[in-house]
């Protein structure tokens, strides 16, 4: 009688999230696009589902029409930034901004727009930003007094 031996099945790997920019995040002042209001860009791997929220493709909509108003919020408080649910209430992302200047102009607003895609493809090549969503999203400041009126 011959023995044989099997090998067994190895587990499937998990997948790692490649992240472009800082942990995902890149935050670009309102001359970016000519959008008219501070762009933050996000790693899908935060967000989700884009569609989900609301917020449409950026590579086939209609340039002359302002991003749809999407169901997330951004609520600033010093440093700390927050993309949350409006309807929920619950924090899907947040990073820290270590520029005073970044937190002084989003605190100038009072809407973002968003940009959700793959950060890691956006980081080696610009040409990635037609693959990604976009929406506006109203901002909330913690602070009383703070805010601005664009």
């Amino acid at each position: 009688m011959i023995a044989t031996l099997t090998a067994p099945t190895p587990a499937p790997i998990a997948q790692v999230a490649r992240l472009g920019f800082t942990d995902g995040w890149l935050i670009l002042p309102p001359a970016f696009l000519n959008l008219q209001r501070p762009v933050m860009i996000i790693d899908h791997a935060h967000i989700g589902d884009p569609d989900q929220y609301g917020l449409e493709p950026f590579g086939t909509r209609d340039p002359t029409r302002r991003p749809p108003r999407i169901a997330l919020m951004i609520r600033c408080f010093g440093n700390t930034i927050n993309v949350y649910r409006q309807n929920t209430g619950m924090i899907i992302a947040t990073t820290f901004s270590v520029a005073d200047h970044t937190a002084k102009m989003i605190n100038a607003f009072s809407e973002a727009v968003l940009l959700v895609g793959r950060t890691y493809e956006l980081e080696s090549t610009w040409a990635a930003l037609w693959t990604m969503s976009i929406g506006r999203a109203p901002i909330e400041h913690a602070l009383p007094g703070s805010g601005g009126s664009r």
